[in-house]
């Protein structure tokens, strides 16, 4: 009976302690941004955090090639920076921002990162009072949603809210290195088995369901209303 118990002990705390050592591992890619870029153009900008950034220059093509997070691969981008930000508020009159990115190979965390549905828009934010007011959109679904504008992120959901880092392209080759604070405190949380980014297996796992669960429910509920 020892034995027993002892074999599927041993079998338990194998099988969830490569669980658990594998989350590690994900929570401590997640904390680094570390991408290489070639290709024409010029651009310089840093930031700690969103609500101090700085950048100016434009990349036309670029192909980019490192890891964003626990997402791996190669991807395409135009990026234009133009202006400053402190604790929120423009300290140039505009900033403006335009980027906009396509997959082209990696893993499946990286396309899922680039292709979910974020706005590739081109926006100029005067500062008014305390507020920010998109006077420009490049896309027609955007301009036609007129709170949303209200509402958008002018960093446009591109880096992360407590990223930290630096960009540098000069004229065919540059480095964009950053890391994420808030992934820090996640993974030494993580030790203790504590989720707090919601990004570990289990966790990701009962989203799913909850999300399959939700959409048996409304097929249900789509087939007693006929």
């Amino acid at each position: 009976m020892k034995k027993l118990f002892l074999i599927v002990s041993l079998f338990w705390f194998s099988s969830s302690g490569c669980t658990y050592l594998a989350n590690r591992g994900n929570d401590a890619l997640d904390i680094f941004h570390i991408k290489a870029t070639f290709g024409p153009g010029i651009l310089g900008s840093v930031r700690m955090t969103q609500g101090l950034t700085a950048g100016l220059g434009i990349l036309p093509h670029v192909q980019k090639f490192g890891i964003k997070g626990r997402g791996i691969g190669h991807w395409e981008e135009y990026r234009g920076e133009a202006g400053a930000i402190v604790m929120g508020i423009p300290i140039s009159f505009y900033y403006v921002k335009d980027v906009r990115k396509r997959f082209v190979s990696g893993n499946h965390y990286l396309q899922e990162d680039l292709e979910n549905p974020k706005p590739e828009l081109y926006r100029v934010y005067p500062l008014l009072g305390m507020a920010w007011w998109p006077l420009v959109s490049s896309t027609p679904r955007e301009r036609e949603d007129i709170a949303k504008l209200a509402n958008s992120n002018p960093l446009q959901a591109d880096r992360r809210v407590t990223e930290v880092g630096a960009t540098a392209h000069l004229l065919v080759f540059g480095l964009d290195v950053s890391v994420d604070l808030l992934e820090i405190f996640d993974f030494i949380l993580g030790w203790t088995t504590l989720d707090f980014q919601g990004d570990d297996y289990g966790s990701q796992i009962k989203i799913h369901k909850k999300k399959e669960a939700g959409e048996e429910e409304t097929l249900e509920d789509l087939q007693a209303k006929r």
